[in-house]
């Protein structure tokens, strides 16, 4: 403790051997304390020359003593005693002391008026960017926004939902993907579906363990009327391809729906996402504080809820087969799709509506 009368927690220390900058044969060994670097040591203000001394005898220690810059090391009495020599009085408050790495001025930067008070008060601005930033997060988790609005983009794909939504003969909600309006020049993926599905289909008949769970996934996914077998092929109908695999850690059939076509587009890329429609964290845990009784809920297999609209299906094509040895087939994916840009405002937007519904 001393600095600035501030505690310092200190980690390293290390011997420096220190010399003058004119002369390479005396030096002083001593230990030294690493001080953190955050707190960027600089001098307090800038100061004016009270010597220019330059004598060939004893130069100064600092030739440019009173320009600012970094502090390097901070030398404490233990230091002082072995640089003392003989003390040289310039005027009555400056003086020059003669010491083994040259000449050190010390004395009073400015002057006191004569038979009067004087005081001085200084103000040091400090550009600290880590404070800046953490109080810039501090109020920003704290703010309420007063208004929603939405983009325009944000509109367009809320009136959609609005259009064209429905339910089914079982309450479920059939909806659109939401399309700009480029998406008939999105191309065809048809080549690189393939190739992509038969390099999944050599790694899954290396492994059988993989396979099984692989084709578990796809009769289930079409015994639930998740996918169904593409039963007509009409001429100058936008059709998309979309590449699937799996991820193994926690096993999931994954839906590429991010693969580029013969133009460069992929079937995300001609989608509108929409707004975000789940709450903030900071709210949702702000409710605790609000209300006695807390309710959570897990909804199995949420976005395979909600239907695609019959007109859509060519935009969500796969291939698939559970065997080399079968014909390879074309399946429309009938419901919400994992991995589609679109996908999780579709699927949540829904959930909303339906709270509307039987408010």
């Amino acid at each position: 403790m001393g600095i600035s009368g501030q505690s310092l927690h200190i980690k390293h220390k290390t011997i420096l051997k220190i010399r003058p900058w004119f002369s390479k044969e005396t030096t002083v060994e001593r230990e030294f304390w690493v001080l953190p670097k955050e707190d960027q040591w600089r001098p307090a203000q800038n100061l004016t020359c009270m010597v220019n001394d330059t004598s060939q005898e004893l130069p100064l220690a600092d030739p440019d003593y009173w320009k600012e810059g970094p502090v390097d090391l901070l030398l404490g009495c233990k230091f002082l005693l072995a640089m003392f020599g003989k003390m040289d009085r310039r005027t009555d408050s400056v003086v020059c002391l003669k010491t083994t790495f040259g000449k050190i001025v010390l004395g009073q930067q400015g002057e006191f008026l004569s038979g009067k008070e004087f005081g001085q008060t200084y103000t040091i601005a400090l550009s600290n960017e880590q404070l800046h930033e953490a109080l810039k997060r501090l109020w920003l988790l704290d703010e309420i926004k007063p208004s929603f609005t939405r983009s325009k983009e944000e509109e367009l794909v809320e009136q959609n939902f609005q259009n064209t939504y429905r339910r089914d003969s079982s309450g479920k909600f059939v909806v659109t993907i939401p399309l700009k309006e480029s998406w008939k020049d999105i191309g065809t993926a048809e080549l690189i579906a393939k190739r992509r599905f038969f390099a999944l289909e050599r790694k899954l008949e290396r492994d059988a363990e993989l396979k099984g769970k692989y084709v578990d996934f796809m009769r289930e996914y079409e015994r639930s009327g998740h996918m169904t077998p593409v039963v007509e092929r009409r001429h100058n109908q936008t059709i998309y391809h979309i590449p699937h695999h799996c991820v193994t850690k926690k096993f999931q059939v994954v839906f590429a729906a991010s693969c580029k076509t013969t133009n460069g587009i992929s079937l995300n890329d001609v989608q509108m996402v929409g707004e975000k429609l789940q709450m903030d964290l900071h709210n949702i845990l702000m409710r605790f504080r609000r209300h006695r009784v807390a309710i959570s809920v897990d909804i199995k297999m949420m976005f395979r809820m909600v239907k695609i609209a019959k007109e859509q299906w060519d935009l969500q094509r796969i291939y698939w087969r559970e065997s080399p040895k079968e014909r390879l087939r074309e399946y429309w994916l009938t419901v919400v799709t994992y991995g589609m840009a679109s996908s999780a405002h579709n699927a949540v937007r829904a959930l909303v509506q339906c709270a509307k519904d039987m408010e």
